[in-house]
């Protein structure tokens, strides 16, 4: 069969001349209307110059892999996705079918199948910088696959090696595997070549963080926040640092600012809580509890279990017994438990404060659900605690602390 060739977006194509002249120049007008549609923008127009083009030749590649170029440039990843298939039974070898397919994948939120389309673009392109990278942003950010993430970065960085993008991101997915120390060099890495990034300090610093490192952490969220002094969660993890380090004042100046920054910041408000109740301040971490629950009320719904839930009643609970409003801890402790019934310090408390207020029936009723949850530790505690003096001759105080 005689070929004749075409020369179309810098590649030759090459035509069957069985084609008639006019079959031919049909097709070429309405692909050469889509594209310099799609140039500048006007992709409706665009696919329905490229439809007009495969209704001229149904089999050819450029038609079908740019019109799905141009649905996704629409968000029509679904359409693109049909496209890009039609393409690569065309050309099977494909690279940018392949990597745009995964793409629109990606989008559609298949991503064990981006993935594989992916790894079907390296396979063709393996010395291809973007594909490397996009396949590690969606094994990390979308499968949390941190490992498949480090390998990919692993082969951008063979391609490119001074990115920052890549540098940055290897040390996040490293950080949530714990190779800390490895973490701590694609940070450095990634400063060296962006030494403003706040990003890769705070990163850096949460590293740190988890080392207990907590001097050389302050250290680096102080250097992000000179660079992006209003990131409220550099604000808080600062907090969090002096926290660890007992430096309560510190603490609680950083929470003031995560804060200041993000008014209903649930945890900004009950971590300052949990600080001013450590310095001593009860009325004021009293506020703070509230003021966590009043910008979460559904607390319980922030955290994978209920557990964390009822910390928040039980330590606000704590704070109202230490300034001997025993009333009103009961019933905090009363929510914490509800929340988890498997909360025993909760159960504990409520025994010490009802026994305090000689609600004899309750406290005995708490400190047994406290005792079945842990018994050793709170037969223990009961037996020194000065709170169940009243209850020392009950002959069922006597059966709980003796077992």
């Amino acid at each position: 069969m005689n070929k004749i060739q075409e020369f179309v977006g810098g590649k030759h194509i090459q035509i069957s001349s069985r084609e008639t002249a006019a079959e031919q120049a049909a097709y070429w007008d309405c692909y050469r209307r889509g594209e310099a549609q799609r140039i500048r923008g006007r992709y409706e127009k665009a696919i329905e110059s490229y439809d007009e083009a495969i209704a001229c030749k149904p089999e050819d590649y450029w038609a079908w892999y740019k019109r799905g170029n141009a649905l996704d440039e629409l968000n029509r990843y679904k359409e693109a996705l049909r496209c890009y298939n039609k393409a690569l039974e065309v050309r099977p070898g494909d690279f940018w079918s392949w990597y745009q397919r995964a793409k629109a994948l990606r989008h559609l939120e298949r991503y064990e199948d981006a993935i594989a389309s992916y790894d079907k673009a390296t396979q063709i392109r393996p010395e291809d910088f973007w594909s490397w990278y996009d396949r590690g942003c969606l094994a990390l950010y979308d499968l949390q696959n941190c490992d498949e993430a480090v390998a990919s970065f692993d082969q951008a960085l063979k391609v490119r090696r001074r990115d920052y993008s890549v540098w940055y991101r290897r040390g996040e997915a490293l950080r949530l595997l714990g190779r800390s120390e490895e973490a701590l060099a694609s940070y450095d890495e990634a400063l060296e070549i962006k030494p403003k990034s706040s990003l890769a300090l705070h990163g850096r610093g949460k590293v740190l963080d988890g080392m207990e490192r907590w001097e050389e952490a302050i250290a680096s969220y102080d250097k992000a926040l000179e660079y992006s002094p209003s990131n409220d969660v550099v604000w808080y993890d600062r907090g969090i640092a002096h926290s660890e380090l007992g430096q309560w004042d510190g603490a609680i100046a950083s929470y003031d600012k995560a804060i200041e920054l993000k008014l209903d910041n649930y945890w900004a408000w009950y971590q300052r809580a949990h600080a001013l109740s450590e310095s001593g301040n009860w009325d004021g971490a009293i506020a703070s509890y509230d003021k966590a629950l009043e910008v979460q009320p559904d607390w319980n719904r922030c955290g994978q279990d209920l557990g964390l839930a009822s910390w928040v009643w039980y330590d606000r609970g704590e704070a109202l017994r230490h300034i001997g409003r025993r009333v009103d801890a009961i019933a905090s402790f009363d929510l914490a438990t509800e929340l988890n019934p498997n909360d025993a310090e909760a159960w504990y408390s409520k025994a010490t404060c009802a026994a305090a207020q000689g609600m004899i029936e309750l406290a005995l009723e708490s400190l047994e659900e406290a005792i079945c949850l842990n018994p050793s530790h709170y037969r223990l505690l009961a037996i020194a605690e000065p709170a169940f003096n009243p209850l020392r001759k009950n002959y069922r105080f006597k059966e709980l602390i003796r077992g």
